[in-house]
């Protein structure tokens, strides 16, 4: 499949809630709530103009349909990526390809937080140049922090 990586607009809030919003990526957050569409609003728009935060959306080229986002948020000297793919789009190497190409687009270090019992992405954020440096408790789940080498 043919992608396309572009920077997030306003346009892209619904396309982004919806894939934010599924049952597997909730599971996979560090905050597993179910988010609110207003909430989702303010925090998108929030998050796409700000100089502290890098926010992509991938298209397939073949119809112009958000497939996924990945998003980069500045903490302290790093950068902290986070990925979310639509239904559908998982198990098909897409992660990957997103992950690499996008992070070649950051300046700076880059680093993961990766729920440690989702093995599909801690499995291509490693295909895609990220290395393990540590295990992270937080609340009572375990994350790996993997950084791009």
């Amino acid at each position: 499949m043919e992608i396309a990586i572009r920077k997030a607009v306003r346009d892209d809030v619904l396309d982004v809630f919806a894939i934010a919003n599924n049952k597997e990526a909730r599971a996979n957050s560090i905050n597993q709530s179910e988010i609110k569409f207003e909430d989702h609003k303010v925090w998108f728009n929030k998050k796409i103009y700000s100089d502290e935060c890098v926010f992509f959306v991938v298209e397939s080229r073949e119809n112009h349909k958000i497939i996924a986002y990945i998003r980069y948020e500045k903490e302290g000297d790093d950068w902290v990526v986070s990925i979310n793919l639509k239904d559908g789009f998982q198990g098909m190497g897409l992660g990957t390809r997103i992950i690499k190409e996008a992070s070649d687009k950051i300046r700076g270090n880059i680093t993961a937080v990766v729920r440690e019992a989702n093995i599909a992405s801690v499995k291509s954020f490693k295909k895609a140049g990220y290395s393990e440096i540590s295990s992270v408790l937080i609340g009572n789940d375990n994350f790996l922090k993997l950084e791009y080498t």
